[in-house]
């Protein structure tokens, strides 16, 4: 019985894990479509939504953004990633359409508390992304495979 109660609740853990990865998804959009659409600055009710949802995350992530930390590294092949440096100046990759970033906080504030849905990295990629604002670099095809196989 209590198996089965354990098995309810981590069910419903992840489907409300799951609804709130599509409401962050469908926010990253929202924001790069009023940057499109000319906008200088996130209005402040959709600042308000992202950090309905992320929290605490939000605001660094912004701050990595501002500082443009977030590079979006590209080859000629069309492979990408980024590499996004952390406020200590680690660089952390992290990969298109991935939630995992093998940054401290990952592993301990969304994998074992699930307080964030996604860590400050991860976050400030996609937001860069959706917005158009990552830095852009160019590199051949061997040096970005040379990134990866240097991936921890």
């Amino acid at each position: 019985f209590n198996t089965l109660r354990q098995e309810e609740r981590d069910s419903t853990a992840l489907h409300i894990r799951m609804q709130w990865a599509t409401a962050s998804a469908g926010l990253l959009k929202e924001a790069g479509l009023h940057r499109r659409e000319g906008g200088a600055w996130l209005p402040n009710h959709l600042l308000c939504c992202l950090h309905a949802v992320h929290g605490r995350t939000l605001m660094p992530a912004l701050q990595l953004i501002d500082e443009n930390k977030v590079t979006r590294v590209t080859s000629p092949s069309g492979r990408w990633l980024y590499r996004v440096s952390g406020s200590s100046g680690v660089p952390y990759l992290c990969l298109p359409g991935s939630s995992y970033c093998p940054c401290p906080a990952y592993k301990y504030t969304v994998i074992l508390r699930r307080d964030a849905v996604l860590c400050k990295h991860v976050l400030a990629a996609r937001l860069a992304t959706e917005m158009g604002l990552a830095v852009q670099k160019q590199v051949t095809d061997q040096e970005l495979a040379d990134i990866i196989a240097g991936m921890d």
